[in-house]
């Protein structure tokens, strides 16, 4: 399988979640991976390459609560 693709001068790393689902589900509570330039806003928060969202806090209890759940769950498995 061919996994290599063309790329142009001018192209980024940058993905984006469409625009078409933010404006249908509205804007999310944090967006991890956030470009600095963003062509519209995803989210109410926003941490960006430079902030690294691997090791940032992302803050909020809801967060902590869905990776213990996911720890429990794949700890049974």
């Amino acid at each position: 399988m061919n996994t290599s693709f063309e790329r142009s001068a001018n192209t980024t790393d940058e993905w984006y979640t469409p625009k078409e689902i933010v404006d249908a589900l509205g804007k999310f509570e944090l967006d991890p991976c956030s470009p600095v330039n963003r062509l519209w806003d995803t989210a109410t928060r926003h941490i960006t390459p430079q902030e690294d969202g691997l090791q940032a806090n992302w803050g909020g209890y809801e967060y902590g609560l869905i990776l213990l759940i996911l720890a429990l769950l794949l700890s049974v498995l």
